[in-house]
């Protein structure tokens, strides 16, 4: 694996880690409102993920909170 590679992924996976908090913190599934994850998006030099990515992963981070809450 590259280094691009690795640094994509773990960008990835804090940005569902993010989500997992927000949902903790009992934010609604709406990524504009966290200032965390808005702030990665404005400093747009310094990540190598795009905006759907930092989204998408902030959401799938959301969702696996909101159905881990939920399971037996």
């Amino acid at each position: 694996m590259t280094e691009r590679t690795l640094k994509k992924k773990s960008e990835i996976a804090l940005c569902v880690e993010m989500g997992k908090l927000a949902f903790d913190e009992g934010m609604k599934c709406i990524p504009a409102n966290d200032k965390r994850i808005m702030s990665v998006i404005a400093d747009e030099e310094k990540r190598t993920i795009t905006t759907i990515q930092v989204l998408k992963a902030w959401i799938d981070g959301w969702t696996q909170a909101d159905l881990k809450g939920k399971a037996i």
